[in-house]
């Protein structure tokens, strides 16, 4: 399933903040002008915790591995209930069809990033049906138009 990229639809944005120092850089490097640590035990941390991922260890040493009784839930209540009524939930192809095209027809006026351009051709491949269908793009949009 194809997911919009955010530097694509916010390319300034993006160029922006990929010019930022990271939160772990800029915390780094307050400890080690606060004299915490050393920039050598930071780097063994960085280290250990990507061994640590990479052994498949957990990397957080808090966690609480005994399970707490008092937060259990009985499910049994629960169980045998209808949740929902039995309902057609369909809807005709060729107005799904009908929809995604007015979502994906750009004015020829407005010139289009070479990444947005990809996002709405795949969409109306999709809509041909030459591309499998996102449908929780369809259907969000869907949702949109007839609420």
């Amino acid at each position: 399933m194809r997911h919009d990229v955010p530097s694509g639809t916010q390319p300034s944005m993006y160029s922006v903040i990929d010019k930022l120092r990271t939160t772990r850089v800029l915390y780094t490097e307050r400890l080690i002008a606060e004299n915490i640590v050393t920039e050598d035990e930071v780097d063994a941390m960085i280290n250990k915790n990507r061994q640590d991922l990479g052994d498949s260890c957990y990397t957080a040493k808090n966690l609480d591995f005994e399970p707490r009784l008092d937060l259990f839930v009985g499910w049994k209540l629960y169980f045998g209930i209808k949740w929902a009524d039995d309902s057609n939930i369909s809807y005709p192809l060729i107005q799904v069809q009908e929809i995604a095209k007015k979502l994906t027809t750009i004015s020829d006026e407005i010139v289009m990033q070479r990444q947005i351009q990809k996002i709405y051709q795949d969409r109306d491949k999709m809509t041909e049906r030459s591309l499998t269908l996102n449908w929780v793009y369809m259907l969000r949009y869907w949702h949109l138009l007839h609420c």
